[in-house]
């Protein structure tokens, strides 16, 4: 999503682009393909690239696409609400600084992306980074079934995959998935939508809305296999 924000920053602003733009859609494609997997292996970098993901994620994108879009941005009632949460925070005493920061800022970025999606609902988006988002779920979701797979057969450590995703001591192929099993299949599912929603041409995505249909039974969540059911039919 920020990637688009630096595709919309350059086109409002072409006396500045730093790329040119086949160059810049190049790079939006290939981190735009690269965000679903970034975001739901994050658990399984080393500790210095688990910290950029998160703080690009909750920080670094929302500001850029909050210059990207200042024109039609309240940044006054966005401070106000975010001047509040702060205080509140800090007024609770929390236990735990570290989870209150991350929260506070997530809190942020989803009000940012929130207003980013609906600059975008009412404007022309360009088309292959859509699609190398949508692909990018189709990624992430052939990842998810191969380590299914993996584990089921032993050759990746069950003990270890639980430790490191964090899931403590459970069943890993019983609602399966590379994280929280709701959380994460609903968030590539939505990816996957807002790609289905904004591109003009929807008839080449049947390969990435059955993997999502595969990933989400794999999850057995319900809400999320209809959901992708729904996206598969449609």
């Amino acid at each position: 999503m920020a990637i688009t924000a630096l595709d919309i920053t350059a086109t409002s602003l072409p006396s500045r682009r730093l790329l040119n733009p086949a160059a810049q859609q190049t790079a939006s494609c290939i981190l735009l393909f690269m965000l679903p997997s970034l975001v739901a292996l994050q658990p399984f970098f080393p500790k210095l690239i688990q910290w950029i993901i998160l703080y690009g994620r909750v920080i670094i994108a929302p500001l850029l696409i909050i210059y990207a879009i200042r024109q039609h941005f309240s940044l006054f009632f966005l401070l106000l609400f975010l001047v509040y949460v702060g205080v509140t925070t800090v007024l609770s005493s929390p236990y735990d600084w570290n989870d209150s920061f991350i929260v506070y800022f997530s809190l942020f970025a989803s009000i940012v992306f929130h207003k980013f999606g609906q600059y975008l609902s009412n404007r022309p988006v360009p088309q292959k980074p859509l699609l190398a988002l949508a692909y990018g779920t189709a990624a992430l979701n052939i990842i998810t079934i191969l380590v299914y797979y993996l584990l089921g057969f032993g050759y990746i450590d069950m003990e270890w995959f639980l430790v490191t995703a964090g899931k403590g001591f459970m069943e890993p192929l019983f609602r399966f998935s590379l994280g929280n099993a709701i959380e994460l299949p609903l968030a590539v599912t939505c990816l996957l939508y807002i790609a289905i929603l904004l591109l003009r041409r929807r008839q080449n995505l049947l390969f990435t809305t059955s993997f999502n249909l595969m990933a989400a039974i794999l999850s057995q969540s319900r809400l999320i296999v209809f959901i992708a059911l729904l996206l598969f039919l449609g």
